[in-house]
């Protein structure tokens, strides 16, 4: 029941973030090796539906900056202590800019790492790394944040999903209100 509930938001999904746009086969590409990847899966990894609404969001234009401050410019590392992530700004903004940027959520280090390999990524499904349980937990609040920001409307599906517990970690405890 849960990979059929995944497959159903991830069509969902898709369906709703190339409406009114041109779609070309890498979309239906990336769906396609998704729902193979669920199908052959006996258990679903925690990030297996952040990856791919990652992934979905690149391949529509929506790729968050995880190299430069999206306030001031300045490039930035995975060295770089106190960066945070704005949903709204679609990236990272350096400790001088997080006043101006509104709401934005602490990275640890090992959670811009992972988005920088993502990033970086050209198969059409990201790897899985073992990582900490607060890095899992950023990501796919992070994730879901950006996404909400490109969604017009609320899926179906992921109401499915929330009854069934699938989202139930989706939330990081220090937001940062600028």
């Amino acid at each position: 029941l849960e990979k059929f509930a995944c497959a159903s938001y991830m069509a969902e999904l898709t369906d709703v973030m190339v409406a009114g746009r041109e779609a070309g086969q890498e979309m239906y590409l990336l769906l396609l090796h998704s729902l193979s990847a669920l199908e052959d899966r006996s258990i679903m990894p925690a990030l297996f539906l952040p990856a791919f609404e990652l992934r979905l969001l690149i391949e529509v234009g929506y790729a968050p900056n995880m190299t430069d401050c999206q306030v001031c410019g300045t490039a930035l590392t995975h060295d770089d202590h106190a960066l945070a992530f704005s949903p709204s700004l679609s990236g990272l903004v350096c400790p001088q800019c997080t006043a101006l940027a509104g709401a934005t959520f602490r990275l640890s280090t090992e959670t811009l790492m992972l988005f920088q390999v993502w990033l970086a990524c050209e198969q059409p499904v990201f790897p899985f790394p073992d990582i900490s349980p607060r890095a899992s937990q950023e990501t796919r609040a992070l994730v879901s944040r950006l996404l909400s920001q490109h969604l017009p409307r609320p899926l179906k599906s992921a109401a499915f999903l929330d009854q069934m517990n699938v989202f139930s970690h989706a939330s990081i405890d220090d937001p940062q209100t600028g």
